[in-house]
């Protein structure tokens, strides 16, 4: 059971880490597009 358990916790923990990872790598990706094209005009004209 317990060696089960520590499966569990190991592919859970490994899981939530490619997740963030993945989060990351998604957020950066469309920032480095987006800051060339459409950052300037419809963030600087509403402040």
């Amino acid at each position: 059971m317990k060696s089960i358990l520590k499966a569990m916790a190991l592919s859970l923990t490994t899981s939530i880490a490619l997740a963030t990872i993945l989060l990351f790598v998604y957020k950066f990706a469309t920032r480095s597009k987006s800051t060339k094209k459409s950052l300037p005009e419809p963030w600087r004209l509403p402040i």
